[in-house]
This record gives C-alpha cells, structure tokens and sequence, in this order.
C-alpha cells in the first residue's frame, strides 16, 4: 500500500500561497507608488484634497476672466470641475499621480458632457509646464519650492494672467487679495500686471514721459 506524498503536495500549496501573496503585494504597489513617489521628490507635494470654502472661493476668484484656467497639481480634479461647470471656460489639470488624472476625468465624465468637453487632465510634471496660454492659474504648493516656482514657471506668465496660491505666498510678489477660507487656510491672489517687473518699469518710464510733457512740472 502506497503513502501519498505529503510533503510535495504540501511544497505545491505554500508555492502557490507565495506567489498569491507576492501578487497581492505587487498590485497594492502599483497603486501605491504614484502617492509615495511624490514624497521622495526634492519637492515633496501631498495629495491634500481642497475643501468646498476654498473651491467655492476659487471659482468666484475666476468669476468674470475669460479663461483658460490652470491647476498646477490637479489632485482629484474637483477645482477643474467646479470651475468648468459653473463658469463655463476651458480648465486644464497636471498631475503627476496618474491614478489621480484618471479618477479626474472619470469624474469630469460623470459631470455629463458639456463639464467634459471644457476640462482636460495630463499625467505631467508641473516644473515641465508651459503657462503663458492661461489666464487663471492655480498652484497648491510648499513653501520651500515657491521662489523656484515663481522664478521657473509662474515669471512666464501672461501680463494679464492671474495667480492663486493655496496657503503659501509668492515671495517677492504683493497679494492683490488675502483670502481666509476654513478659519486658518488662506487663499493668495497675485494679479500678474501689479507685480511685472517688466510692465513695472514700462509705467515708471510712462510716468517720467508724463512729468517732461506736464506744462505744472515747469511752473514749479
């Protein structure tokens, strides 16, 4: 009488629970990664929902502008859709967790067609991002990377474009607004045109040309 082999038997399950479970592992990583990755960046950037104050808040910011509008950092997309659905203008998303851009446009599908055709969202690296297009731009950074985002993407803005920074200040920008939503959190607005080095000199050389030609500056 023959005694069946136990032990291979055995080895074939543990085998098998093995690479069930490194396949389990494996899985819950990949969706994982995109929320970690961004934690070793130089730039740590956490995925921070915004509340419906700051949402609120940011639509009436864009309120009367004529678009396209900008969100450097996208998250789950619910600026971009707010901003599309009730004003009506071209909003665009970057963001890097691409699990993130598809739940996005998920999302913007399910706001029905007219919110989908008004909104687009890319898997991108906002230091790789070309703003001089847009006329409303967003940014929910750190502290420490906002001089370097001012100087690389944001000093490429449009004249006329406006910046809107979630809790932290441009430094070396005057807020045109302040805004406390939430109690704590603030909202800081920067009209471009009011901080243009550029457009700062043209009104001082404006100003000059004015004074020579002024009959009052010779009576004095």
């Amino acid at each position: 009488m023959s005694i069946p082999d136990l032990g291979a038997e055995g080895q074939r399950r543990k085998m098998v629970g093995l690479f069930t479970v490194a396949g389990v592992f494996s899985a819950l990583g990949a969706v994982l990664l995109p929320f970690v990755a961004p934690a070793l960046r130089r730039h740590a950037l956490p995925y921070i929902p915004t509340t419906k104050s700051q949402v609120d808040a940011i639509v009436k910011l864009c309120r009367g502008r004529p678009g396209p509008f900008l969100d450097l950092g996208s998250g789950d997309g619910r600026i971009v859709i707010e901003v599309a659905k009730q004003l009506g203008i071209p909003s665009h998303g970057i963001e890097l967790n691409p699990w993130l851009v598809f739940f996005s446009k998920l999302r913007a599908a399910l706001s029905g067609p007219d919110v989908f055709k008004q909104t687009s969202f890319k898997v991108q690296d906002l230091w790789t991002v070309s703003v001089q297009e847009y006329d409303v731009i967003m940014v929910f950074g750190v502290q420490d990377m906002m001089a370097e985002l001012d100087e690389r993407i944001l000093s490429k803005a449009s004249p006329t474009a406006r910046i809107i920074s979630c809790e932290f200040k441009l430094p070396g920008r005057e807020p045109t607004q302040q805004i406390q939503t939430d109690g704590s959190r603030t909202l800081w607005v920067f009209d471009v045109d009011a901080n243009h080095p550029h457009l700062a000199d043209a009104n001082n050389n404006n100003n000059n040309i004015d004074k020579a030609n002024d009959p009052r500056v010779d009576a004095m």
